[in-house]
């Protein structure tokens, strides 16, 4: 079955002829793409803090916090982290921590968006150039958020 809450009723009969309802809810999950990432394995990291737009738009209206933002560097998954909701903004927001090591400094960080209700996984567009730098802190308290948007490619 495809991800999603499923409800249906049935009715059961019994040797009477007598039917009774059966109300069936269903939600099947996906499992994500990539598995949890070993931190250990990296000496360094960054932040990242960010809202995240699809096809431009705001986020809320397809928005699920079971959604996981990825982040990537040398074609490594170095970090994710799920959506969350401003509830005085109405905004998808990810507080990320990009993990790394000395071989990734000055390299470019990426991003995917993997949405949960269609198992299906987007490269991320991300307006300014992110290096890994260790102790960096990009997007968070500075005068221009980060708006991470979809391109609408799929990635898997």
């Amino acid at each position: 079955m495809a991800p999603g809450e499923y409800t249906e009723t049935i009715y059961l009969t019994d040797e009477n002829g007598l039917a009774e309802p059966l109300n069936i809810h269903l939600t099947v999950v996906a499992n994500p793409p990539y598995a949890d990432l070993d931190e250990n394995k990296y000496q360094l990291n960054m932040s990242v803090c960010a809202k995240v737009l699809v096809n431009t738009a705001t986020y809320l209206g397809a928005a699920n916090e079971e959604d996981i933002v990825y982040a990537f560097c040398s074609h490594q998954m170095v970090g994710s982290t799920h959506i969350s909701i401003n509830d005085q903004s109405n905004e998808a927001e990810l507080f990320l921590t990009v993990n790394g090591n000395d071989a990734m400094t000055g390299k470019p960080v990426t991003f995917q968006l993997w949405r949960a209700s269609t198992c299906k996984t987007y490269s991320l567009y991300c307006p300014r150039d992110i290096q890994f730098a260790h102790g960096a802190v990009e997007g968070c308290g500075d005068a221009t958020p980060l708006y991470l948007t979809t391109t609408g490619t799929e990635t898997m």
